[in-house]
């Protein structure tokens, strides 16, 4: 699930707290704040992983009014959109693909396109998409070094299974990494279960993992 809208600098705003509010719809797997790159500030938007296709859907269908209007949000603002990962990706990726203008800014080339832009950014509901979930892919963790660093812990990973993202705090003794497909998952799990250590003579434990 993707959702937009979450004030960027209010500090209640946490993985902890926006699992919470989704549990609702769902088990709640991960939460993935997504940060400026530069400067890891929260950009205001997040990615939620459920343990069902329909906890998504859920979501999505509490998240707007019969009008289609958002009524879904935090605290005293509405979120500006939610919606199903796959829509986002499709929706960006097609963004990408736009040629841009001599301004810079993606040609919409027709007005459609450009009432749909319109639409996402006031908060109306996006096109229903199928939504496909394959659950094992996600692991949870433990016993990291507090001076790993994310590019350490990935190409650490990236030995054995091919890995989709890792959401690590720095500093934090702990990990959620996604697999690409259940083969490199197995592979992965195999490979933690075996003891290997994030680093050559690292206490005993360090690098465990469990599937979440």
């Amino acid at each position: 699930l993707y959702v937009k809208g979450y004030p960027s600098t209010d500090a209640d705003v946490t993985i902890d707290s926006i699992s919470e509010k989704f549990s609702a719809y769902g088990k709640v797997l991960m939460v993935r704040m997504r940060r400026i790159k530069e400067n890891k500030e929260f950009k205001g938007s997040c990615f939620i992983e459920f343990d069902t296709e329909s906890a998504v859907t859920d979501a999505v269908a509490a998240a707007y009014d019969e009008e289609k209007k958002v009524i879904l949000g935090y605290k005293d603002t509405m979120f500006l959109c939610v919606m199903p990962y796959t829509e986002w990706r499709a929706r960006k990726d097609l963004k990408m693909r736009k040629p841009k203008t001599e301004g810079g800014e993606a040609a919409s080339g027709t007005a459609t396109g450009k009432r749909k832009a319109e639409g996402e950014a006031q908060g109306e509901a996006p096109a229903p998409v199928k939504v496909e979930f394959t659950p094992g892919l996600i692991f949870f963790i433990e016993g990291i070094p507090a001076d790993a660093t994310m590019f350490e812990i990935k190409d650490f990973l990236k030995l054995q299974a091919e890995i989709k993202f890792v959401d690590y705090e720095t500093g934090k003794d702990s990990a959620h990494v996604r697999t690409a497909d259940l083969d490199s998952a197995t592979r992965l799990n195999e490979y933690l279960a075996a003891g290997t250590k994030l680093r050559e003579g690292g206490e005993e434990g360090e690098g465990s993992a469990k599937l979440s």
